[in-house]
């Protein structure tokens, strides 16, 4: 996430045709390789943005973990965090070959382009915890 003249944004990017064409945040699993989910987060944002995250960045977690059912009929455990950028987010992300494009929106719009429903809650809840 990042804070704008506009309010907060969130990072969106859009897979590819291949991977579905759908417009999603940073996701990814934990490996056998990381330490921990935080050492997991960090993994995912460097591999799917470009960005290396520094010890002192803050990752909250968002909410509960979720069993879903995913485009391909598998099922998913799923559970969201939140990375605030120090920078902004004024570098650009580097895309990985699973994304085409990406897109900084404000919290509401975000929802209104995320497919799945359990991404679209998490985003209005985060948008309502805001804006109390």
């Amino acid at each position: 996430m990042r804070r704008s003249q506009a309010g907060w944004e969130v990072l969106l990017l859009r897979r590819s045709e291949q991977q579905g064409g759908f417009w999603q945040g940073i996701s990814g699993k934990v490996e056998s390789e990381d330490a921990d989910l935080r050492a997991a987060v960090a993994r995912e944002v460097q591999e799917e943005a470009g960005w290396r995250l520094v010890p002192a960045t803050p990752v909250t977690a968002l909410g509960a973990e979720r069993v879903f059912r995913g485009y391909d009929s598998l099922w998913y455990r799923k559970r969201s965090f939140l990375v605030a950028l120090d920078s902004g987010g004024s570098t650009p992300p580097i895309l990985s070959d699973e994304h085409v494009a990406y897109l900084w929106a404000p919290l509401d719009e975000a929802a209104s382009l995320v497919d799945l429903e359990v991404y679209r809650e998490e985003l209005r809840s985060l948008a309502k915890a805001l804006a109390d």
